[in-house]
């Protein structure tokens, strides 16, 4: 998917964190529009989370596309070939 495409993305965030101000400490910047807060890990139990973020690319039928366990240079080519690769599957 082009840089220009990233529109049709959706950003949700998922923290474990028991209030707000640990979730905008950590975000640094502008807040997703969507924040699931899971404070009891249940999500991240059901998903084998091991290592924070860990980020699924999910189809717009709800399946997911792919899995990126730990942080993400979500600005690099390799990221956007891989995005391209992706969506064209």
């Amino acid at each position: 998917m082009a840089r220009r495409n990233r529109h049709r993305l959706q950003v949700w965030a998922v923290t474990t964190d028991r209030d707000w101000v640990a979730v905008h400490r950590f975000i640094e910047g502008d807040v997703p529009s969507v924040i699931v807060r899971d404070p009891s890990g249940a999500a991240s139990q059901s998903y084998g989370v091991t290592d924070l973020p860990d980020s699924y690319l999910i189809d717009p039928r709800g399946h997911i596309r792919a899995r990126f366990s730990g942080a993400q240079n979500w600005s690099a080519r390799e990221m956007d070939n891989i995005l391209n690769q992706l969506m064209l599957e």
